[in-house]
Formats: C-alpha cells, sequence, structure tokens
C-alpha cells in the first residue's frame, strides 16, 4: 500500500479541471489562454501525486512534456486527452478503494528539525545556508525550522531557530538521534517533524505534510555479518534489532528528508539500544517499526553527488540533491546554489 503523498483528493480534483480544460481546446475554445490553465492544473497533479503514487505522477508529466513544448506549442490530440481521463480515473479509483495509506493534513503546518555536528560544517555552514534556502523557497506547509547542536551558526540562517543541545557520545549516529530526541521534548515541537539533514536541497515545489519516504535498493539483511567500516557494522546492527522484533529490514537509508511522529519516535528509545556498539540507523530502525511504506526509491527522487565532477545534468526531473564533502571540492555547492537562482524564477521545469 503506497504511503499517501501530498493529497490524491486534491489531484483527483486537478485531473478533472484538467480533463474539461482539455476537451474545451479540442472543441476550438482560445488554445493559448487554455493551455495556461491546463499545465497550472497537471503541474498541481503532479506535484500532489509525487509522494502517493510516483508512478502516476510520472505518467502526468511525460503526458504534459509531450502534449505542450517550452513554447506554449500544443501537440494536444484527443488521444492525449483521453489517456489523461484514464490517469484522472486511476488515481480516483484507488482513492476509493482506499490503497493510499492516508490523506494529507492539508491545513495543518510541521515543523522541520535540523541536527548539526558539534563544531558545525567543514565549509562555513554553507551548507546549512543552502539547505535552508531551498526549503524557504520551495516548501509549503512549514511552521518552524529548528536547527539543534551543540553552539549556534555563525551565521544562523533568516528564518531558522536555534535550539542547543551538546554532543555527548562517540559516533555520529548516536549524538543525532540524542538531538532529535532532545529536541523533539524540548524545543517545543509535536505531532510530525520533517528530519532534515544539512546537506540536503530540495529542487522543486512540494509541501511537507507529502514529502515522499525514499528507499534504497539493497536491504539491511545484505550487511548481516559484515564489518567492513563502523557505518556497515551500523547497518547491519540495525537489522539484527529489527529482526529481532519481527521487523522488515528495509534499507531506508537514502540520506533524504524524513517525517518522523514526535511521540512515535521518542518511543523508540524504550525499545531499541541507540547508545552501544557503533549505533543504529534511526531513520530504518523508525520506518521498519512502523512499517512506513516507501513512496519511492532514492534513485527516483534524489540526485547524489559524491565526486568532484558536478554537473547540472543528474538534477533534472529530481526532488532532492545529496552531496558529500569530494563534491563540495567539485564546486557542487555553487552548482546547487545557480539551480535555486534559476529554479525560484522557475520552479517547474
Amino acid at each position: 500500500m503506497p504511503e499517501a503523498g501530498d493529497c490524491a483528493d486534491c489531484a483527483v480534483k486537478h485531473l478533472a479541471a484538467a480533463c474539461v480544460i482539455g476537451r474545451e481546446i479540442l472543441a476550438g475554445c482560445p488554445e493559448r489562454q487554455h493551455l495556461l490553465y491546463w499545465l497550472g492544473h497537471l503541474v498541481e497533479a503532479e506535484e500532489q501525486l509525487l509522494g502517493a503514487d510516483p508512478e502516476l505522477a510520472r505518467a502526468i508529466r511525460a503526458l504534459r512534456r509531450a502534449a505542450v513544448d517550452s513554447g506554449l506549442k500544443s501537440r494536444l490530440a484527443v488521444e492525449k486527452v483521453q489517456r489523461l481521463e484514464t490517469l484522472a480515473q486511476a488515481v480516483a479509483a484507488k482513492t476509493e478503494l482506499g490503497l493510499y495509506r492516508r490523506r494529507c493534513d492539508c491545513g495543518r503546518p510541521v515543523d522541520v528539525l535540523i541536527p548539526l555536528r558539534e563544531g558545525g560544517s567543514r565549509h562555513g555552514d554553507a551548507e546549512l545556508a543552502l539547505a535552508v534556502r531551498s526549503i524557504r523557497l520551495f516548501l509549503s506547509g512549514v511552521r518552524r525550522i529548528v536547527v539543534a547542536g551543540a553552539a549556534p551558526p555563525e551565521n544562523l540562517p533568516h528564518g531558522a531557530e536555534f535550539f542547543c543541545v551538546p554532543d555527548v557520545y562517540n559516533r555520529k549516529q548516536m549524538n543525532i538521534h540524542h538531538a532529535l530526541c532532545a529536541a523533539m521534548r524540548g524545543a517545543g515541537l509535536a505531532g510530525p517533524v520533517l528530519f532534515w539533514a544539512d546537506d540536503n536541497v530540495l529542487l522543486r515545489k512540494a509541501t511537507a505534510a507529502g514529502l515522499p519516504t525514499a528507499v534504497r535498493a539493497d536491504g539491511l539483511e545484505k550487511y548481516a555479518g559484515r564489518s567492513d567500516t563502523v557505518w556497515v557494522r551500523s547497518l547491519a546492527d540495525t537489522g539484527t534489532a529489527l529482526a529481532a522484533r519481527g521487523k522488515k529490514t528495509l534499507n531506508f537509508e537514502a540520506h533524504t528528508p524524513v517525517r518522523f511522529d514526535c511521540e512515535k519516535y521518542l518511543a523508540l528509545d524504550r525499545l531499541y539500544d541507540f547508545y552501544t556498539g557503533v549505533g543504529l540507523c534511526y531513520i530504518s530502525i523508525y520506518c521498519n517499526h512502523y512499517d512506513i511504506g516507501p513512496a519511492a526509491t532514492m534513485r527516483e527522487i534524489k540526485a547524489t553527488f559524491e565526486s568532484s565532477e558536478t554537473t547540472s545534468v543528474g538534477l533534472e526531473g529530481k526532488l532532492f540533491a545529496g552531496y558529500n564533502d569530494r563534491a563540495v571540492s567539485g564546486g557542487v555547492l555553487e552548482l546547487l546554489g545557480r539551480w535555486l537562482d534559476r529554479a525560484g524564477v522557475v520552479s517547474v521545469g
């Protein structure tokens, strides 16, 4: 059962409106003006389905781009309108059958929680500035952006607030989990929050209530018994801990934002030992323990930069970008900054 994205019900309404406009265009109504409305409804429907049903969202995008080029020159034929009507009926049928896990809570804003390691980043907190900029540019439905760390960044981005929580463990995994718990208890957070790493960048419009949960292709069972690196040991231990409780062992370490319910997240501290050994992978623990169905694979929604060669080619069609220090040395921060500059003017391709 796919996890709900922004709102399948809203998508049905936009698709229905687009179907009507498409028929009006075919009947001879002024094409250029109607195309603007048609495109607008399809873009909204696509974004509403991005988390709920990424396959249908891609189908809508493909239809939109095949029917109208960037210059608003129409290739809208009757078979394309019929195809759109088929897609609309598919979404409506899935909604009626209850195949989407839940409807979005469109009126309730959520908080974004960004943990920082002690000492900040190696790049003057440029990553944090870029992450917060992308959130403020593209993400609707946000109440607060809370940065949690041992000391305030030298340049705390505008629109973000700071919550002090020192690092007390010798492992990054442990300290991040500790920071999340401390902020959930002490920063006035409640209900759903979005965990966001400082090197996650949002690339296009989305709603906080409906960001998709991403999963990697490999499962945690792949790492059983391995100890190649500390990170591999952590993946292996996480799979073992979940299996011991009869839980799935999907690998949710896609390094994309994740929606946590504060009460449920805090309850995990009573069930799992996050603070011995090399630490557990808190995202995979949460998503598997509560059976959060993945809405998309990591490769579907994320552009990953892990080399010194960076180009904008991989950004097209993606929702998020992530990167490592090697990519920073290759200019990925500048690349993503230029993308946000352009996308701030035209936010969808």
